[in-house]
């Protein structure tokens, strides 16, 4: 718990709560799995705007779970898959001028983020000289922006600017090789797909996919 006395920006809490809770659990000597949650609560009842001299409110709530699982099939071969999800919500007062430079309330206005993040991996020592790796990862993401004053929602709504709905996919490849004489030779490929859900013409977001590919050397002495 942390409190502070009219802390100097906006954006910052009056009040804040936090905790964080963990459990692992090795049912066999080759596999292992985690489990941890981690939260915040903010608040704030004396936001302070130069057009208004009323106290207003501001509450923030984060959220990020994980579970991991590690498993050893054989020796040389190591697998993991993991979960995270994570959440980011701001309910806040706003004050906006108008045209005329008249100030408008806001009540409770809303922003949320949400993603989900599922990664599956693999490591193999193929030998002592040479090692593969590779990993898959999906990205889930969501936001949005919800004002309630009539003034930000037409002729086009202001939240329509704030609007996320993605996925993306990344797979990465890659391995090294150790010659005799201390050097090392190393591979890297990653692939990204995004896919904007939401085709909004208000945002600059679009389909698109990378490929990225890598060489690197290092010498021991």
């Amino acid at each position: 718990y942390k409190n502070v006395d009219d802390p100097a920006y906006n954006t910052e809490p009056e009040d804040a709560n936090s905790g964080r809770a963990a459990l692992t659990w090795i049912p066999h000597p080759k596999a292992n799995f985690l489990l941890s949650y981690n939260l915040d609560r903010q608040n704030r009842d004396n936001l302070s705007f130069a057009d208004s001299d009323d106290p207003w409110g501001r509450d923030v709530d984060l959220d990020n779970f994980r579970a991991i699982g590690t498993f050893q099939p054989a020796r040389d071969l190591t697998l993991s898959s993991s979960y995270g999800y994570m959440r980011y919500k701001v309910e806040q007062d706003l004050v906006y001028d108008n045209l005329a430079g008249d100030p408008l309330v806001d009540k409770n206005v809303s922003m949320e983020e949400k993603a989900h993040v599922f990664t599956v991996a693999a490591h193999y020592r193929f030998s002592e000289k040479l090692y593969l790796t590779g990993d898959i990862t999906y990205t889930k993401s969501e936001g949005d922006f919800d004002p309630n004053n009539d003034d930000l929602l037409e002729p086009v709504s202001i939240a329509s600017f704030s609007e996320l709905d993605r996925r993306d996919f990344i797979l990465h490849l890659g391995g090294e090789y150790s010659f005799e004489n201390g050097l090392s030779m190393g591979l890297d490929y990653r692939y990204g797909d995004l896919d904007d859900k939401s085709d909004n013409i208000y945002d600059s977001v679009e389909d698109g996919e990378a490929h990225i590919m890598s060489i690197n050397a290092s010498k021991r002495w």
